[in-house]
């Protein structure tokens, strides 16, 4: 019981990063590649390096107030 109070939770949704479906899709196939770059309002994919960053924040004590929250990393893609 002492511990819950210490423990922070975070769900991570990452967006299409260099590593998945859409990276494959951008070396594949360049136009459809584009295409979802282009829906992004950003205008491109995210690096697995700013996924990272984003836990490595959460996972500091620069978060220790924070829990619950959903830290979505996008590119603007899905906003809430």
């Amino acid at each position: 019981q002492e511990f819950l109070n210490k423990i922070n939770v975070f769900p991570v949704p990452d967006g299409d990063t260099g590593t998945n479906l859409a990276f494959t899709l951008t070396s594949i196939l360049d136009s459809t590649g584009k295409k979802i770059e282009n829906g992004i309002p950003m205008g491109r994919l995210c690096t697995p390096e700013e996924i990272a960053h984003g836990v490595s924040f959460l996972a500091s004590e620069l978060a220790a107030y924070t829990t619950g929250s959903d830290l979505s990393m996008n590119g603007g893609l899905f906003m809430h």
